[in-house]
């Protein structure tokens, strides 16, 4: 028997108009698709040097600022010496420390150091752990440094973080 045209060919071969495209088709434009926003997404997140870029809790991008110095400058700076505490138990941290304000009318006030793998742990547990300021880094592996207190007088222990570059800010509650 002769070869007969399906029902979707014309007598030329093409398909006809308005037939639907083949499930192979519809599988490459996706994984195109899905390609592509990936791309994107990662071009957003890149600064010009190849690092993550810094973004506060709002997810506002702070990679203006350069941040100076190491850790240990930035310890030095808050906490007075013998009086820092290492261990953290923040849920989400890698890890971290804590030591007092450095205000002798409020001894038990503490700057909370900690460090993390994720934005969104780090806002997690700002807002977890009742914390009112902050301020942070992320350094070249991608690890975020934190400095955090719970009170507002406590705003003041971070301040001379401002030499080094940092911002402080508000934890956002949603």
């Amino acid at each position: 028997m002769p070869n007969q045209p399906s029902a979707d060919d014309h007598s030329d071969g093409e398909p006809r108009p308005g037939t639907k495209p083949t499930k192979a088709i519809l599988w490459i434009a996706g994984g195109l698709t899905v390609a592509i926003a990936v791309v994107i997404a990662l071009w957003a997140f890149e600064r010009p040097d190849g690092r993550q870029s810094d973004h506060d809790s709002n997810g506002e991008d702070t990679s203006g600022q350069e941040i100076r110095g190491t850790l240990d400058d930035w310890l030095t700076a808050i906490c007075a010496p013998g009086k820092f505490y290492d261990g953290t138990t923040f849920n989400g941290a890698t890890g971290g420390g804590s030591c007092p304000i450095g205000n002798p009318d409020y001894p038990n006030d503490l700057v909370y150091v900690t460090q993390y793998d994720s934005n969104f742990k780090m806002n997690n547990d700002l807002a977890a752990y009742q914390m009112q300021y902050y301020a942070s880094s992320i350094n070249d592996q991608g690890q975020i440094n934190v400095f955090a207190v719970r009170s507002a007088r406590g705003r003041s222990a971070l301040l001379p973080l401002s030499q080094f570059g940092f911002e402080i800010y508000a934890v956002q509650r949603r």
